[in-house]
């Protein structure tokens, strides 16, 4: 007898299409996060199996926290319009007496109030000192040269030889040198990238010969960092994700209770010989499900014991 598997073709179709549309978008702004949609939309394509929410992205490869809260704030906004769309064809068939009460919003559309509240903290703007629309009057500016700080020239010999050039040692991500523009009064810095050409690829370089165009300096800053900075929060929802039955929402509900690995193991140390019962009460998803005995002596385990069998 033969079995037949039933695989669909598209089985997140809604969250390809916001992906590429993304994707369009950075590609039309030549922003470097074209490439970083694109490996998340290939990691999407493979996966075989209905993802309710956006967090629940957070098991595939090449998505991060950020672009998981972008997924789920696009799937509200697609529900809120369905809804729209739905109540007004309803209310030009039906008099609005004899109105249908409006339909309940599916359940995999509907984000869990725990997991929105965990990904805002954890996704928290991060303050920058690029300041968008302003300019800088003539002399009323100093041209400043960034060192970085593992270049092998010292600050004598720079003093030596740079004469009058204003300079400043600092950690650059790319590169030995760089030129900034600072504001003498307000020091507020132009937030613009500079990059020389020689003469055999400015034909390459330059688009148009009346314009010019100009990489902001955060954008150049974070796209060419080699490594991505995690929070300890991020790296210990990554890690309980190892565990086998561990899915995201119980993840999520712990990291929200004890947001570092060291926290838990306190607060396991403290219930003393009821520490592996400490996590069995606490709830999770949108049911408020608990966690279970079994899974709570398997994290008391990992946390508690100097050995592992």
């Amino acid at each position: 007898m033969m079995r037949i598997n039933v695989k669909r073709k598209k089985p997140n179709e809604l969250f390809e299409q916001w992906l590429e549309e993304w994707r369009d978008q950075a590609k039309i702004k030549k922003s470097n996060l074209e490439d970083h949609f694109s490996r998340a939309l290939v990691s999407l394509k493979k996966y075989p199996l209905p993802l309710a929410s956006g967090a629940d992205c957070i098991l595939l490869q090449n998505f991060g926290f950020k672009l998981c809260k972008m997924l789920d704030k696009k799937l509200e906004e697609h529900s809120g319009t369905d809804k729209i769309s739905s109540q007004d064809k309803i209310d030009k068939v039906i008099p609005r007496k004899e109105k249908c009460p409006e339909p309940a919003k599916p359940r995999a559309k509907k984000k869990p109030a725990k997991q929105l509240k965990l990904f805002e903290e954890l996704e928290k703007p991060e303050t920058s000192s690029a300041i968008d629309n302003f300019s800088m009057l003539p002399q009323t500016f100093d041209v400043i040269l960034l060192v970085d700080n593992n270049e092998k020239i010292t600050s004598c010999s720079l003093d030596k030889n740079s004469g009058k050039v204003l300079y400043e040692v600092r950690h650059l991500k790319v590169g030995d040198f760089a030129w900034i523009a600072r504001c003498r009064e307000t020091k507020k810095e132009l937030d613009k990238h500079l990059e020389k050409c020689s003469k055999e690829n400015i034909p390459s370089c330059c688009l148009s010969d009346d314009k010019i165009f100009l990489m902001e300096f955060t954008e150049f800053n974070q796209s060419s960092s080699k490594s991505k900075i995690h929070s300890v929060k991020e790296m210990f929802v990554r890690q309980l994700l190892q565990l086998k039955g561990l899915s995201v929402e119980r993840a999520l509900a712990i990291v929200q209770v004890y947001p570092t690995p060291y926290l838990l193991k306190e607060a396991f140390t403290k219930a003393g010989t009821d520490g592996d019962k400490l996590l069995a009460n606490l709830t999770f998803g949108r049911v408020g499900r608990k966690m279970g005995p079994v899974l709570s002596q398997i994290l008391y385990k990992l946390y508690t014991s100097d050995q592992l069998e």
